[in-house]
């Protein structure tokens, strides 16, 4: 299952958009270390900024709560995923954060 990288910069709270387009099955999100604090998953049908969204499933806000380890927060099965991805942190990060998304091809 192919890998999607992104980085929510130091000094930052927002990845940069990750283009799902090309991948059916969005499976999985792996979190390094982080500043403490909630994570929350935003996504768009395009790259306009101001049209991002935290997603929802039937109970609320897909988050995961971060902190001092790693952490893994599956995607809900059945769930129409965005085209386009944000991962947001509600604290400012002290560091680059490498984020790991795994999504499958077919």
């Amino acid at each position: 299952m192919p890998i999607i990288y992104t980085v929510i910069s130091s000094g930052a709270k927002v990845s940069g958009d990750v283009d799902l387009r090309r991948y059916p099955r969005l499976c999985n999100i792996d979190f390094p270390a982080m500043t403490s604090g909630d994570t929350y998953i935003q996504g768009n049908s395009d790259t306009t900024s101001a049209n991002f969204h935290r997603l929802q499933d039937n109970v609320g806000q897909i988050n995961n709560a971060t902190g001092p380890g790693s952490a893994c927060l599956l995607f809900p099965g059945g769930y129409q995923q965005p085209s386009y991805l944000r991962i947001e942190s509600l604290v400012t990060q002290t560091d680059n954060r490498t984020i790991a998304i795994t999504v499958r091809s077919k």
